[in-house]
């Protein structure tokens, strides 16, 4: 490993004085690489319980002379979560506006309670 790779350090003289100078971008560049590994590992587990599905498909078509290139993309993410109490699956509304999902869940009736009368 030469020292551009190793990140190793060097002395150089700048307006008379010693100085130490670090060499080599791509050691730091790794350690930037695993710790944003380690960011978006963090991330999946905080968002692991989530109740989120998406899908995206990109097609894109280029025709020149003899030849035809078409190439499809396709990802798709998903999140679940468990709720806290009984959801009315019939009035369950989800809308997408301006790049923000909003989901509206209401509690079942069982799930509501009921009042108890004092005596």
């Amino acid at each position: 490993m030469n020292d551009k790779e190793s990140g190793s350090e060097a002395r150089e003289e700048q307006g008379g004085k010693s100085v130490a100078v670090q060499r080599g971008g791509l050691a730091s560049f790794r350690g930037f690489e695993e710790r944003f590994e380690q960011m978006e590992r963090m991330m999946d587990r905080m968002f692991s319980g989530f109740s989120i599905q998406a899908q995206s498909r990109q097609e894109e078509v280029d025709e020149k002379g003899d030849y035809r290139r078409r190439e499809i993309r396709s990802n798709s993410f998903s999140r679940s979560l468990s709720l806290p109490a009984d959801v009315d699956t019939e009035a369950a509304k989800a809308a997408f506006k301006d790049g923000v999902l909003e989901i509206t869940l209401p509690k079942a009736a069982a799930a509501k309670g009921r009042q108890v009368p004092i005596d």
